[in-house]
Order: C-alpha cells, then structure tokens, then sequence
C-alpha cells in the first residue's frame, strides 16, 4: 500500500515538475520532451535515501539540462 501512494505522490509531482519546466522554457520546446527529461531526472534520484529533496533537485537539474549551452551556469556562482 505504501508503494502506491508512494507511486502517486511521485508522479503528481512529476507532472507539476513537468508544468514549471515548460513553463520556464516558454514553450521553445515540445511538452514531450520536458517530460521525458524531468523523468531521465527523477530517475537519476531514484537511489536517493532521503526523497524530499528529489523533486525541487530533479526540477533544477532537468531545466539545467533544458536550457540553451550558452545559458548554462559555469563554475561557482559569485566567483570569477
């Protein structure tokens, strides 16, 4: 029983996940691929012990990984 809510917690927050992204995208790319994107990157948190950080982490790294190479942050913010 546990599995399954936990299975409908995680896919209610993909799909919320998958609103934001596209919406910080601004529609340059299809739905489909934000959401096979934000998927890959749940996905790629699935091992981790603590889950409530994974949907805020998995967000910020599929609209990284969305975003233009040009606007993709380099180094340490703040450092030159």
């Amino acid at each position: 029983m546990l599995a399954a809510v936990t299975g409908r917690r995680e896919e209610a927050q993909v799909r919320a996940a998958v609103h934001r992204v596209s919406g910080r995208v601004s529609g340059a790319l299809p739905e489909g691929v934000v959401e096979a994107t934000v998927r890959e990157c749940f996905a790629d948190l699935s091992g981790a012990r603590i889950r409530d950080f994974v949907p805020v982490l998995a967000e910020r790294r599929a609209e990284e990984r969305l975003r233009p190479p040009a606007q993709r942050p380099t180094g340490v913010p703040g450092r030159t």
